[in-house]
């Protein structure tokens, strides 16, 4: 890597060539849990408020759950469960990452009704 390449990593992402973070960054960290809104039934969308999270330029992502098994393609803010998914408990995971490192958290979920 060459030094200006070097430089506009430490400018862009706040790491130096290692991937160690400067000025210190610090990895983002949950302060307010994430919480799910809607009304936990079959075909009524359900969607994740991610929390708060300190830690800067921190990028959050989701993982949506059954029964604690992630479902596959399930990475929006947004889930409408299926009737498969009724008396099973939905989560959802929110992670945020930043150069400096990632945490992530699982909301405290609700069992689907049909």
């Amino acid at each position: 890597m060459t030094k200006r390449s070097q430089r506009r990593k430490a400018e862009l992402y706040g790491v130096d060539s290692s991937g160690r973070a400067l000025g210190g960054l610090a990895a983002p960290a949950n302060t307010t849990l994430p919480t799910q809104i809607g009304p936990g039934k079959v075909a009524n969308l359900q969607t994740c408020n991610p929390g708060v999270w300190t830690g800067a330029q921190a990028r959050v992502s989701y993982q949506w759950r059954i029964n604690g098994t992630p479902v596959t393609g399930s990475t929006g803010v947004g889930y409408t469960p299926q009737a498969s998914d009724a008396t099973k408990t939905l989560t959802c995971q929110v992670a945020a990452a930043n150069p400096a490192g990632s945490s992530s958290v699982i909301t405290a979920g609700v069992v689907i009704v049909p």
